[in-house]
């Protein structure tokens, strides 16, 4: 009977030890999941960071062709102040000649009366 009772004791010894090695195996199952997940969340947060730069650096060159933009405008405000400048002077010369005319004519006229 003895015998007996030990060997139901030693069963359950060795039954209870499975349980533990089985217990112990889902914990490090559990704790293969949880780094896992951390390693997604980290992967997820590497990818966050990679598309703000992304986000970043688009609006950089935005800014740059805004910038070009504003450059080229400019110069076309230069082109145009300096055709203005031009047009004035040509208008400027035109407007001595046309006087310069005038007088030429009244020379002109003023000499014709003074042969007749």
């Amino acid at each position: 009977m003895d015998v007996q009772v030990q060997g139901k004791e030693i069963r359950d010894a060795q039954v209870q030890s499975k349980e533990i090695m089985d217990a112990q195996v889902q914990r490090k199952e559990i704790m293969d999941v949880q780094v896992q997940g951390k390693k997604i969340r980290d992967a997820q947060v590497q990818s966050k960071e990679i598309m703000d730069v992304q986000v970043q650096g688009k609006e950089i060159r935005d800014a740059q062709v805004q910038s070009k933009e504003i450059m080229d405008v400019q110069v076309q405000g230069k082109k145009i102040r300096d055709a203005q400048v031009q047009s004035k002077e040509i208008m400027d010369v035109q407007g001595k000649e046309i006087r310069d005319a005038q007088v030429q004519s009244k020379e002109i006229m003023d000499a014709k009366v003074q042969r007749k």
